[in-house]
C-alpha cells in the first residue's frame, strides 16, 4: 500500500498534534490513545472526511 501524497501548509501544527498524540500513549497508555483515534475518525466521518478503514479485521497477521 503507497501512502498519499500530503503537501502539510503548517508542519507546526502537525508537529503539535504529534507531540499531543504521544502524550496521551506515555500518560495515558494504549487503550486510551486507541479510544481517543477512534472518536476522532468517528467524528470526521461524522462530517463528512472520508478516512481510511483502519483495521477492518480482528485478525492481526501475525507471520
Amino acid at each position: 500500500m503507497s501512502k498519499q501524497v500530503f503537501h502539510d501548509p503548517d508542519p507546526a501544527e502537525t508537529k503539535d498534534w504529534l507531540q499531543s498524540l504521544e502524550g496521551v500513549i506515555q500518560h495515558e497508555g494504549e487503550q486510551k490513545t486507541d479510544y481517543l483515534l477512534s472518536e476522532l475518525t468517528q467524528a470526521a466521518r461524522n462530517k463528512g472526511v472520508a478516512t481510511s478503514p483502519g483495521v477492518i479485521s480482528p485478525y492481526i497477521n501475525t507471520t
